[in-house]
């Protein structure tokens, strides 16, 4: 042997070679032997191998896929969600296919795993064949079913694009879907919404989608999933995108109150639907919960699942968790967003989810840090604690309640000062039983407006300081300012002003234009203060939805940007005509000194007199004819009495 074959087994070699040759003598030979009938019987063995490795795949992708995949709705009835918001969603889209409605942007918002675009998915798939005869142009976007649905996704890291350049090119490639290329146009992939720069571009886009001139768009709907931010410093007045995202935080007001946008708001799924495919989803799974021994106990943990979320994706994950698993682990319950106008209804109405009131308020405590603020949530109960019942309630319920707020103020540097409020108002409206509760709409409170109202009362006194000091000579205060003059004195300019337009208008029929120093004392609409300082008294209106932080500021930076802009430019105006005057005045002293006409002491008094009293002159020069020059003839014939009468 070689050194080539040192490293062979030729033992080994000789006894696979003498087995597969004893195998296939054996093979070949006629009479029957216990080893060959057993042979014979392994067919049927081969057939129960395939049943059992198709049984552990099937197993195996049972324990390894999501069930919310595995077992997803193929159509819109095996969707979990209500009949009535079918039926809604459903008209809003027709109504878009169809063009019988303005709208351009249909907006679905609700908390996580409620199957906003699971419902439009399967929309989609039974009403766009019906609005379209033939295929659709390609788009580098994902596809769902036969181009129904074309959906946005965010590869801008893996383009080396940004997301606002990439999101500008997905929707003005998706206005030509249309017509024979009908698809709908579904957005869930959202940008970094927390930076203000890129927030103000995506609603740009929104923006321009919605004053596009084109009538025929496709449909473009908006998932937006609604949720809170937990933060560890629970700043008070905790409101905006920092802190919840929801659609006013993210698209501010002016897309939301857009005629173009139609916004349907869905709700946490409730009991009865949850219950009814976390059931379903036992059933098909029947020998999981057999091999694990959870057969027996598959209802109540479904109730426990059901009663403590509204998320059908986060309660078929827990369901899966629990049925695979060995152990009897705790059931791992994912928190439901509450928004601001749900956390104050279950403070004054209550929930159907707990007997216990304490034990609401202690979840309700848990899971809404940001918007239980001390300010905010107080003056939301002030609002619309009155709603409770349409205000058929006592007058000691009511008394309760103010106090119990009353009490939280004054106890505000303790920490559970709105603790004891909840409770208290909880208590007090627990109490109050009637045999029909129908309450009224909740409102936001109007503390915002007031506090807007109240910067801009400031900026307009600072404007009327000016006025006074510049062209009347006349200093005022801020405190005399709220008290008397910010009523009055605009009452006074008003009524001299129309006095004053007879006036002038007499004035330039007898002598021309006024002169430059008459100008100064007159009263100017534009310069001149003429209506009530903070305007007309009325009612601050309730706000029916949340104000949040991005919205506040934009409109408040707005509305004081103009008045001071107003400000401004008519305190350089004043200075001017001050400067003016004052250049003048000294020119007429000079003249005085020089030609002084000595005058009788009484008419110089009597014509002071007549000076002082300005409305006398507006009066009188007002109803006195101007003068006009006409050429008259004296008849020669008259008396000399008559003549004295001319």
């Amino acid at each position: 042997m070689g050194s080539r074959n040192l490293g062979k087994n030729p033992g080994l070699k000789r006894s696979v070679s003498s087995l597969t040759s004893r195998i296939n003598t054996w093979s070949s030979s006629k009479p029957s032997s216990p080893v060959r009938k057993k042979a014979k019987s392994a067919k049927p063995d081969v057939k129960n191998l395939e049943t059992a490795i198709a049984s552990d795949l099937e197993r195996e992708e049972v324990f390894s896929t999501p069930w919310y995949q595995l077992y997803g709705p193929r159509t819109v009835i095996e969707v979990c969600l209500h009949k009535k918001k079918v039926t809604e969603v459903s008209e809003a889209l027709q109504k878009l296919l169809q063009g019988e409605s303005d709208t351009r942007i249909l907006l679905l918002t609700g908390p996580s795993g409620c199957c906003k675009s699971t419902i439009v998915r399967q929309l989609a798939n039974e009403l766009i064949p019906k609005y379209r005869t033939t295929g659709s142009n390609s788009l580098s976007v994902k596809h769902h079913g036969d181009c129904n649905v074309i959906e946005f996704e965010n590869d801008a890291n893996a383009n080396g694009i940004s997301y606002m350049t990439e999101f500008q090119e997905f929707l003005t490639q998706a206005k030509y879907r249309s017509g024979p290329n009908l698809s709908l146009i579904l957005v869930e992939d959202l940008p970094n919404i927390f930076h203000p720069g890129t927030r103000k571009a995506f609603q740009d886009q929104l923006l321009q989608w919605l004053y596009m001139s084109s009538d025929a768009l496709p449909p473009l709907v908006i998932c937006l999933t609604e949720c809170e931010i937990d933060h560890e410093d629970n700043k008070p007045n905790a409101f905006g995108v920092d802190y919840s995202l929801t659609a006013e935080s993210i698209l501010g007001k002016e897309i939301l109150s857009h005629s173009r946008l139609k916004r349907i708001k869905f709700n946490p799924i409730n009991t009865t639907l949850m219950k009814k495919t976390l059931m379903n989803l036992c059933i098909k799974n029947k020998a999981t919960l057999m091999s694990t021994n959870k057969w027996s106990e598959k209802e109540r943990v479904i109730n426990e699942v059901a009663r403590s979320t509204g998320d059908i994706r986060s309660g078929i994950m827990i369901l899966q968790f629990w049925a695979t698993s060995s152990m009897d682990t705790p059931l791992p319950v994912r928190e439901s967003f509450v928004s601001y106008f749900h956390a104050m209804g279950k403070v004054l109405h209550g929930s159907k989810d707990f007997e216990d009131d304490n034990e609401m308020i202690n979840t309700l405590i848990t899971n809404s840090k940001g918007h239980l603020s001390h300010e905010n949530f107080s003056l939301g109960i002030l609002e619309n604690y009155s709603s409770f019942n349409k205000g058929r309630f006592t007058v000691k319920d009511a008394w309760e309640v103010t106090n119990s707020l009353s009490e939280s103020d004054v106890m505000r540097t303790v920490p559970e000062s709105l603790e004891y409020c909840m409770r208290k108002v909880r208590y007090t409206m627990g109490k109050a039983r009637y045999e029909e509760r129908t309450h009224g709409k909740a409102s936001f409170p109007r503390e915002w407006k007031i506090a807007l109202a109240q910067n801009e009362f400031k900026i307009k006194c600072e404007d009327y300081v000016n006025v006074s000091m510049y062209k009347y000579v006349e200093p005022r205060q801020f405190r005399d300012i709220s008290l008397q003059y910010a009523f009055y004195d605009p009452l006074i300019k008003k009524a001299r002003y129309y006095k004053q337009k007879s006036l002038l208008e007499y004035i330039a029929q007898v002598n021309g234009a006024p002169n430059q120093t008459l100008r100064g004392i007159q009263v100017d609409p534009r310069i001149d203060v003429l209506g009530r300082i903070g305007g007309e008294i009325s009612l601050v209106n309730n706000q029916d939805n949340e104000i949040f932080e991005d919205d506040h500021r934009s409109i408040a930076r707005q509305s004081i940007e103009n008045l001071k802009k107003s400000r401004d430019v008519k305190l350089q105006e004043l200075i001017e005509l001050h400067e003016l005057r004052m250049g003048e005045d000294v020119e007429l002293e000079s003249e005085e000194i020089d030609d002084d006409p000595i005058i009788d002491s009484d008419e110089n008094a009597s014509t002071s007199n007549i000076l002082e009293d300005d409305d006398s002159i507006f009066e009188i020069l007002s109803q006195k004819l101007p003068k006009i020059n006409v050429n008259t003839s004296i008849n020669e014939s008259l008396s000399d009495s008559d003549l004295e009468h001319l």
